[in-house]
């Protein structure tokens, strides 16, 4: 097989687990979802550390969701200490935490991402003279997030991975409650399950709902 034919190949198979995850959410949101009032959820995409491939597993989860067509589908970076999503629907951050200070919405700093159906909210730039967004506290992030969800009928949030903790690090915990689930990404063989179940506990605790754990570069060793 060809270098093209292997990466086309390697697409396909991501976009079709992104569309089983993808149904695997939808059948846990009409168990939960529906006797709340939820017709437009919210998925906070988190890990217990960094490095687990939740960034792309985001990215790739809003594409799925926006080839099933007739949605409007919005993937938001949280992640404002080391943003990466925008990389992943080649954008780049145009807006600054000042400007939405100013504007006080974020409508006009939410961008086409490429795909039909799917819009984006990248981080903000990080300047100076003290606007730098990692000094933004994690409460006006999910007023950022509650303000960007209207219009759309799906929205999943990017976040910084839970350990360790870092004072300019958003909170996914805090995050996590402004959404309506989350999911975790764990890199299969790698991270502690002692870790993962850490991650979980505090994240429940708090009161926010993990729809599922997602083992990134699972390979089944029997076959």
């Amino acid at each position: 097989m060809g270098h093209s034919e292997s990466r086309k190949a390697k697409a396909f198979s991501e976009l079709a687990e992104a569309n089983r995850i993808m149904t695997g959410l939808e059948a846990r949101a009409q168990e939960e979802f529906a006797g709340r009032g939820i017709e437009s959820p919210c998925y906070m995409v988190t890990s217990a550390e960094a490095g687990e491939g939740k960034t792309m597993f985001t990215a790739g989860l809003a594409r799925a969701a926006a080839r099933r067509g007739g949605r409007r589908i919005l993937a938001v970076d949280l992640n404002w200490y080391r943003p990466g999503l925008h990389k992943c629907f080649d954008v780049e951050p145009e807006w600054r935490f000042s400007d939405y200070e100013k504007q006080g919405k974020p409508d006009g700093f939410i961008r086409e991402s490429g795909e039909d159906g799917l819009d984006i909210l990248t981080a903000p730039v990080s300047g100076g003279n003290g606007e730098s967004p990692t000094a933004v506290s994690s409460a006006r992030a999910a007023d950022i997030l509650r303000e960007a969800r209207a219009g759309y009928d799906i929205v999943f949030v990017d976040t910084g991975a839970l350990f360790p903790p870092n004072r300019n690090m958003l909170d996914p915990v805090f995050i996590g409650r402004a959404c309506d689930a989350a999911v975790m990404v764990t890199l299969a063989n790698v991270t502690a399950r002692q870790q993962v179940k850490r991650a979980q506990m505090m994240l429940e605790s708090a009161g926010v709902r993990v729809h599922g754990v997602v083992f990134n570069n699972w390979k089944n060793t029997v076959c």
